[in-house]
């Protein structure tokens, strides 16, 4: 018996079906990986000088102030706004409406 079947997995930013933020597929034909592929975002683990969009995961609109109480990654992307980095933050909501 031959071992073939296709794996995707399916990433979301939250628990929300229409919160996708990535997707990877495997497929296995004979028991042999035959083919690998990966779409979509990989998050950093804090805002840097290289970030320019940062989607915040909350439906509430007052977590995209500065000094609001939020997550570290925002505080440091309010932070490098303020030195004059052009970072857009958003939240998971504007994001989706975006595209």
């Amino acid at each position: 018996m031959s071992l073939d079947f296709t794996a995707i997995d399916f990433e979301t930013a939250s628990g929300r079906p229409g919160s996708a933020c990535s997707v990877g597929l495997v497929r296995v034909r004979d028991g042999q990986v035959v083919h690998k592929s990966r779409a979509g975002a990989i998050p950093e683990k804090d805002a840097t000088g290289r970030t320019s969009i940062l989607v915040i995961g909350d439906l509430n609109p007052a977590v995209l102030t500065p000094g609001a109480a939020t997550t570290g990654k925002a505080k440091r992307a309010f932070a490098l706004q303020a030195k004059g980095q052009d970072i857009e933050v958003m939240t998971e909501d504007d994001f989706l409406r975006s595209l």
